[in-house]
């Protein structure tokens, strides 16, 4: 069983090339935007050929369950992918994962020019959506390590900015390879994500390791060199938010707590749930705000008001321009307002516009043949086009509310929201929860569009009203809440341990000699010392 186990985690050593590393929060955030225009060349690189004569033709007009399967094998795919990035959390490196996940991604982008099958489709959908759902941890993960509490915000909304440009990116190039009447056109279009692959393999390469990572494999000496070089260069640029450079000591007594939050095979400390069912919450607003639903299925819409040839494909991008626009307003507040009120001006309005979409097509919408073939579109309110000008509207409209609130916020709410001794694990539980939430509508969202028709939208809308009220009455506000703060507000810690946090009392664990420490039994069996590498030595 040893000898398999050390088969599996043997992966190849990454091919060192020599990028000096950059320390610049700027140049950094960067790099990492590259991930989020990456995850976005996947949105639509299927969605906008489903409507396609020759993509139907090819495949031989997928039906609604199978054009369903195809939609939803990325978020299946991303399932998978947090999976594996719990698996190689403790063992693998932040930008080890990041550099493997991206030649992968590569082989696999390069692989689709060969499909014939649906099956093939699937697979390599699937296999990508795995290399999706990692990044979607790591990428947050990596920020929130590297990058000065203060920036992260700002950095995770410019990641969602390039995430949106890569939505409007590819749809455009979809839409002009849709022209040419042959299946190399999308063979074509699955390509080209190897572009900025490469790219950001290159790059990666610039990444300073996360410190936090380094620190609870006991390679303190370079923690600390990694954390006074980023201290540094952040204190340059902005002195009135000078950070400290912290210690062998500081940096242990600071990470202490979370000693074991990279071993997935360790029970959760108790007073970890109500924070995660709140973080795993905020997830299902995402998802049942539609926006996946719009953005994925928004030839659909097109077809169902009337519209048709050039007009529905370029009507079909609006909603990308608007996401991407609107992206651009967050960075300017998103570090100093309050996440609860901004998440609530995102889920209310938005789930009063999908209940009026649903309204709208239940009582204009008629029964008529597939359109176009395609056996999900059997209902269409092509006779009233003022009606489906005012839907159009409103699902553009969602879409901008969604990009000036939902878009960012949720991630930087959950991952305040969880107390430090489970942030890592439980920020990964719950992304996973969203990406299998995001699975589940995605799959059933051309059987719904079928038989429910406009219900779909109500149904979105009123959980989304739901969720939202459950965010007012029950949900911390947690703009300005320190580590401890939020720790206390969850009842995380007992009283023994009601200290631990003080800044003047750093309570630190066994490194390889007494240091003064102090831990109840309970402690001693969440957490195991940080075993120092044997050259390391511990000195202020």
């Amino acid at each position: 069983m040893n000898a398999i186990t050390a088969m599996i985690w043997k992966l190849p050593k990454m091919p060192k090339i020599k990028i000096p590393k950059t320390y610049e929060v700027a140049k950094i955030t960067a790099i990492l935007t590259l991930v989020g225009f990456i995850m976005g060349l996947e949105v639509p690189s299927l969605a906008t050929f489903l409507t396609n004569k020759t993509f139907n033709e090819y495949f031989k007009y997928p039906t609604p369950l199978q054009q369903g399967l195809l939609m939803g094998s990325t978020p299946l795919g991303g399932i998978l992918g947090c999976l594996i990035y719990c698996a190689m959390n403790d063992k693998f490196s932040r930008i080890y994962q990041f550099q493997t996940g991206i030649m992968i991604w590569n082989i696999v982008t390069l692989l689709n020019f060969c499909i014939w099958n649906l099956l093939g489709l699937l697979i390599c959908r699937v296999i990508k959506g795995m290399i999706l759902g990692n990044f979607s941890i790591l990428v947050a993960s990596y920020a929130n390590e590297v990058i000065p509490r203060g920036k992260r915000g700002s950095t995770m909304s410019y990641i969602q900015l390039c995430l949106t440009i890569g939505i409007l990116v590819m749809h455009y190039l979809c839409i002009a390879l849709s022209l040419w009447d042959s299946h190399f056109a999308f063979r074509i279009a699955w390509c080209l994500g190897i572009v900025p692959g490469m790219v950001f393999w290159v790059a990666s390469f610039a990444l300073p390791e996360s410190y936090h990572w380094l620190v609870l494999h006991g390679q303190m000496s370079k923690a600390q060199e990694i954390q006074h070089n980023l201290a540094k260069k952040f204190n340059e640029s902005q002195p009135r938010d000078a950070v400290p450079e912290m210690s062998k000591i500081e940096l242990a007594g600071d990470f202490w707590i979370g000693v074991n939050d990279l071993n997935f095979c360790k029970k959760l400390p108790r007073g970890s749930l109500k924070p995660l069912i709140l973080g795993m919450t905020l997830q299902l607003l995402i998802q049942f705000s539609g926006i996946n639903i719009i953005l994925g299925y928004i030839t659909y819409i097109c077809e169902i008001v009337g519209l048709e040839g050039n007009v529905k494909l370029f009507t079909s991008s609006i909603p990308y321009f608007i996401n991407m626009v609107l992206s651009l307003l967050p960075i300017t507040f998103i570090d100093y307002t309050s996440r609860k009120l901004i998440t609530l001006l995102g889920g209310l309005p938005i789930s009063g516009l999908l209940i009026t979409i649903g309204v709208l097509f239940l009582k204009y919408g008629k029964d008529t043949k597939p359109i176009e073939g395609n056996k999900s579109l059997v209902w269409s309110i092509g006779e009233n086009p003022f009606v489906g000008g005012w839907i159009l509207s409103l699902c553009f409209l969602i879409v901008g509310i969604f990009a000036m609130s939902l878009s960012s916020i949720p991630w930087i709410y959950t991952n305040e929201m969880l107390p430090s001794r489970v942030k890592v694990k439980g920020f990964a539980i719950c992304v996973t929860f969203g990406w299998l939430g995001n699975f589940i509508l995605t799959f059933l969202c051309p059987v719904m569009i079928e038989t429910l028709k406009g219900t779909t939208f109500i149904i979105f809308g009123s959980l989304t009203l739901v969720i939202s009220l459950i965010v007012l009455i029950w949900f911390p506000e947690t703009k300005g809440m320190s580590m401890e703060d939020i720790d206390k507000f969850f009842e995380f810690e007992d009283k023994e341990n009601a200290n631990v946090h003080e800044e003047k009392s750093i309570k630190t664990p066994d490194l390889n000699f007494n240091l003064g420490s102090t831990r109840s039994s309970e402690e001693d069996e969440l957490h195991k010392p940080i075993q120092l590498k044997n050259d390391e030595e511990i000195i202020i």
